[in-house]
């Protein structure tokens, strides 16, 4: 009766959670739809204000911008070595490189998880361990937004902002003091790391954030008088706690829709909010230009064979 109990419970968590996936896939779908259809709109309506502000666009920065976002794919790949060498492996920083710029593509492919298993299959593939790669996992997509949560959070509070981004920048603030407490008590679990690790995630983190937020506000400086005056740190923090808000929005993809409304609440633009959502969801462009500079890079250095032996199952990207 009781092993009769345990299959039943378990067919019902497996039910479960094919159902909220199920939700999750169709709510994806729906966002996505809706923000896409809403840009094509904005655009529509206001066509012929966008054209003349990205004909006007000045390439002197907008090239920094395009420029500045692969360095992050390095640092990544930094952030990732760091946190397999603290666990007690030891991953040459080039193999880990060589996986990060060979997945790129797997970014873009529907599902928004699928560099990830790439990732952990070519780890895997070169001896570490799934546990591992789990830690690997978990830090990665926890640490550096707690991090931007952290950051973005008390300069809001400091500057004062707009009530209800006053209030989610407290709760997120809360949330991370919270988690203290839990640190300390699984301190000795071998997912935590040493304090020395956590300091060098930390460093790396933030010049990831830098590198971001850099290539961010050089896209919109590209622009000229779309924004009102306002401080570095106050436009980083802006950025932060934006991805922070779409990265938590398990509805929408990537943050679409979300990481744009949230920057148009909290930053002055001297430009209709339509045309400024539109200019705002430019940079998504940017990125992607950017990872493929990045990953077309991968493949001309590879060819000299600077990459060869440091990975061994990176060909087989078809197999996933």
């Amino acid at each position: 009766m009781a092993r009769r109990k345990a299959i039943d419970h378990g067919q019902a968590s497996a039910i479960m959670k094919a159902i909220l996936k199920a939700v999750l896939k169709v709510l994806h779908a729906v966002f996505l739809i809706l923000c896409l259809g809403y840009l094509i709109y904005a655009v529509v309506m206001e066509g012929e204000a966008i054209s003349q502000l990205f004909l006007k666009a000045n390439v002197r920065f907008i090239l920094p911008a395009l420029l500045l976002w692969p360095f992050g794919v390095l640092v990544s790949a930094l952030f990732a070595s760091q946190i397999i060498n603290n666990t007690g492996e030891r991953i040459q920083y080039r193999k880990v490189l060589s996986i990060y710029l060979n997945r790129i593509p797997a970014k873009y492919l529907p599902g928004g998880v699928w560099q990830t298993f790439a990732r952990a299959y070519d780890l895997n593939s070169l001896g570490l361990e799934k546990t591992r790669i789990g830690i690997l996992v978990v830090y990665e997509n926890f640490w550096t937004v707690m991090l931007a949560a952290l950051i973005s959070s008390i300069i809001l509070l400091l500057r004062g902002s707009a009530y209800i981004y006053d209030e989610l920048a407290m709760l997120m603030l809360a949330g991370i003091f919270v988690l203290i407490p839990i640190a300390i008590y699984f301190r000795h679990k071998p997912f935590v790391l040493k304090v020395h690790g956590y300091v060098e995630i930390t460093v790396t983190g933030l010049i990831f954030w830098c590198i971001a937020a850099g290539s961010f506000i050089f896209y919109l400086h590209g622009f000229e008088g779309v924004m009102v005056d306002q401080s570095l740190l106050s436009f980083f923090a802006n950025y932060l706690f934006a991805y922070v808000i779409g990265f938590i929005s398990i509805f929408t993809p990537q943050g679409i829709g979300v990481f744009e409304f949230v920057m148009t609440q909290l930053t002055d633009f001297s430009i209709l909010q339509t045309q400024a959502l539109i200019l705002l969801a430019g940079f998504r462009i940017i990125v992607l230009l950017g990872d493929m500079i990045a990953w077309l890079l991968f493949i001309l250095i590879n060819r000299t064979g600077y990459f060869q032996g440091a990975e061994k199952n990176n060909d087989d990207m078809q197999n996933l």
